[in-house]
């Protein structure tokens, strides 16, 4: 069993399928954090996020894992805790660089499937529904207003202590959608059949209530 939840940035996805997983005791998949992870490894080797050959040879001594905890998934490269670091402002800045490499989509798809042949799983990204699981049983796609989009992250940043203007944050949310949708391989769009779920006026438990209503109205 797996269910897809796919959405731009701010539309609320990691946090519902986070608990999505909880309610229905299914793993959580954070695509996002995988390439975040790799992002961080390629910084720390001084590696151009665009170069495909330098990323190549680095995905080749790569270990990505994830570990299930009572307090949340922990990722782990070659064996490091990166949970924390990959979540940093000059991480968010870059990650759209090596997202667009085509030789890092394949060896993650690659690694989310094979995570997902463990059991049931919530997987969060842009492109679950669409690219990696095609077959997914169930399959939804977040969407909130922009201005709402742009709330949501400047509250996430500023509860990590980074006050970064209204201006600045909307400039960058529409940079990023601008090559979410536009990209050459995998761009962000609903999966068919996928179920758009706008998120705008909901709290994530109620967005979370809707799906599960869905996937079981008893």
């Amino acid at each position: 069993m797996i269910i897809t939840i796919d959405g731009p940035a701010g539309s609320g996805k990691s946090t519902v399928a986070q608990l999505v997983a909880q309610r229905l005791g299914y793993r959580y998949l954070d695509s996002g954090a995988m390439y975040r992870a790799l992002t961080w490894q390629a910084l720390q080797a001084g590696i151009h996020l665009c170069d495909s050959r330098a990323l190549t040879r680095l995905l080749s001594r790569t270990r990505l894992t994830m570990r299930q905890t009572k307090v949340g998934t922990r990722w782990f490269v070659n064996g490091r805790d990166v949970t924390r670091v990959i979540r940093a402002e000059r991480i968010s800045q870059v990650v759209n660089d090596i997202a667009a490499v085509p030789v890092v989509r394949h060896w993650l798809h690659r690694l989310q499937r094979r995570i997902a042949q463990g059991g049931e799983v919530v997987a969060e990204g842009r492109d679950m529904g669409t690219v990696v699981f095609p077959r997914a049983r169930w399959k939804f796609f977040l969407v909130a207003s922009f201005p709402e989009r742009v709330r949501r992250r400047m509250a996430q940043l500023h509860a990590q202590g980074h006050h970064v203007s209204r201006v600045s944050i909307a400039r960058a949310l529409k940079r990023r959608d601008a090559r979410d949708r536009r990209r050459t391989l995998h761009p962000l769009r609903p999966a068919p059949q996928a179920i758009k779920v706008d998120s705008t006026q909901l709290a994530p438990e109620q967005t979370v209530a809707a799906i599960l209503h869905l996937i079981n109205p008893h």
